[in-house]
């Protein structure tokens, strides 16, 4: 009788740690998942030497601009960058915490060295802007990103 109990708790504990190693395996599976979803959702791309291109579309809202805010940061001292391209040609509205959160990451990225740059401003965004009327004479603009690719290269070499 002890020995079908031993044997029965070793089945059972074989069938748990099967049962573990698939639960573990299917974490390790939607963590992937989630990054490739962040990474998709706020898309940074290397586009030239020291070069970053980050297209926003679609609502930009506070928890999206933080996510954002750190993953540039990290991208630019990673990459050791020097010029940061912000498009919100994709963004229809954005509000002043938005607007501000935007504010706030070029002037973080600013204290690591590099520039930035963003392009694509509609006017109802460039209202929330003026609104805001902080850190605006540390932005540059352009109309779009090739623009904006031109003036880095440009400003690169000054």
């Amino acid at each position: 009788l002890a020995d079908q109990r031993a044997a029965e708790a070793e089945a059972a504990r074989q069938v748990a740690e099967t049962a573990r190693c698939e639960i573990a395996q299917r974490a390790e599976e939607q963590q992937r998942l989630l990054e490739l979803v962040a990474a998709l959702e706020l898309p940074v791309l290397k586009i030239d030497d020291q070069v970053l291109l980050v297209p926003l579309v679609g609502n930009l809202d506070s928890r999206r601009a933080e996510q954002l805010r750190r993953r540039i940061l990290d991208l630019v001292a990673e990459q050791r960058a020097h010029t940061v391209i912000i498009d919100i040609t994709g963004i229809t509205i954005i509000d002043t915490a938005v607007a501000k959160a935007l504010i706030d990451t070029a002037a973080a990225i600013r204290l690591l060295g590099a520039r930035t740059i963003i392009s694509g401003i509609r006017p109802a965004v460039a209202q929330t802007l003026v609104h805001l009327n902080s850190g605006l004479t540390d932005i540059t603009t352009a109309p779009n990103p090739q623009m904006a690719l031109m003036l880095s290269r440009r400003l690169a070499t000054i």
